[in-house]
């Protein structure tokens, strides 16, 4: 995955979701490999950086599910009047 020079939009919330659980892959691959090189410092900044993306992953996962389930109640609504 390159950098982009800028960003041109806003995107999505799942493309979010996608940077976010890549993110969290590399922060385990820099964590094994300090834990590896037995780097204590090293070790505790991965550990500190995949609590923070892990919970900004988790947070956003439940914004797009609760997302997903209020389209899905919009949906019945009017199936719900008719009856």
């Amino acid at each position: 995955m390159s950098w982009p020079g800028k960003v041109r939009n806003a995107g999505s919330l799942e493309e979010a979701q996608v940077i976010l659980w890549r993110a969290v892959l590399a922060g385990q691959a820099g964590l094994y490999k300090a834990m590896a090189a037995d780097d204590h410092e090293g070790v505790r900044k991965y550990v500190h950086a995949l609590t923070q993306v892990i919970g900004a992953y988790g947070n956003l996962t439940e914004t797009v599910n609760l997302g997903a389930e209020i389209e899905e109640l919009k949906r019945q609504l009017p199936l719900r009047r008719a009856v």
